[in-house]
């Protein structure tokens, strides 16, 4: 006598298999979003860092300009110094799970001159900033040169 259909464990089977493929997948997508955020917040960063340059060299606030960085957080401000009351300050915050790891810059700070744009006190070895995921340990590298140049690694 013939039987149609599927024995138990012939579906069991199936159910695995389909489970194996769902956890690599989703173990490859969480990997993906960690990479794309650490790669966004850094090229955001770099981004923000020239605009900085660029307003210093214009004059825009006919001062100096700067970035603050902090553990979770970086903060653009006016001036050759950071003031944390300043109202004008423009703070980012990292998104969850990233931090500033060897923050090698004076004071946790980048001041641009005014009209030049270089670097205020630029000492070799004390250029970079690195990005880091906590949980993954992805991270991405930007370091600047004495005349503003930012590199992305």
């Amino acid at each position: 006598m013939k039987k149609n259909g599927f024995t138990l464990i012939e579906i069991l089977v199936v159910i695995a298999i389909f489970a194996i493929i769902s956890g690599f997948a989703t173990v490859n997508l969480l990997r993906l979003q960690t990479k794309t955020s650490v790669n966004t917040i850094a090229k955001t960063l770099v981004s923000d860092i020239k605009s900085q340059q660029i307003k210093a060299m214009m004059g825009t606030d006919n001062s100096a300009e700067g970035i603050h960085f902090s553990s979770n957080s970086y903060t653009l401000f006016a001036g050759s110094s950071y003031n944390p009351a300043d109202a004008n300050n423009f703070t980012v915050t990292l998104d969850q799970n990233l931090i500033f790891s060897q923050d090698t810059f004076p004071g946790q700070n980048i001041i641009f001159s005014k009209v030049s744009g270089e670097v205020s006190g630029f000492a070799n070895g004390q250029n970079s900033i690195v990005i880091v995921h906590s949980v993954s340990s992805q991270s991405a590298s930007i370091s600047i040169n004495r005349l503003g140049a930012v590199t992305l690694q």
